[in-house]
């Protein structure tokens, strides 16, 4: 199976826009969660901090590109 993934497939360009979207709400929701209804929840802190990490990568990866 993994012989078999290209990133030029159809499925790289209908998973990433998915998975952006899904951790943006990840993090507005979390950040809500805990300034709105005070959650303490570890899973919270946890989900907000991928969050960050994944938005990061995001834009700084596109410092790194050389093409």
């Amino acid at each position: 199976m993994l012989g078999e993934l290209s990133y030029d497939d159809q499925w790289w360009d209908i998973t990433v826009p998915i998975l952006n979207l899904t951790t943006i709400a990840a993090l507005i929701f979390g950040i809500r969660a805990v300034t709105k209804y005070s959650e303490r929840a570890t899973s919270i802190y946890v989900s907000i901090l991928i969050s960050v990490c994944a938005i990061l990568f995001l834009l700084l990866h596109s410092l790194f590109i050389s093409d």
